[in-house]
């Protein structure tokens, strides 16, 4: 499941340009909950920022 889970987080994070509020509402979770498991899965918005 965890894999599951930042398989999607990573995916949105990539289709979205590492914009957090697009990743926020396309997944429908709250801004707190999207830090925790980028925390998690030491995922950082600047490694999905277009260059």
């Amino acid at each position: 499941m965890s894999r599951f889970e930042e398989s999607i987080i990573r995916d949105e994070l990539t289709r979205c340009e590492g914009k957090l509020k697009i990743v926020q509402d396309n997944l429908g979770v709250a801004r707190k909950t999207l830090y925790e498991k980028m925390r998690k899965y030491n995922l950082d918005k600047s490694q999905f920022k277009d260059s």
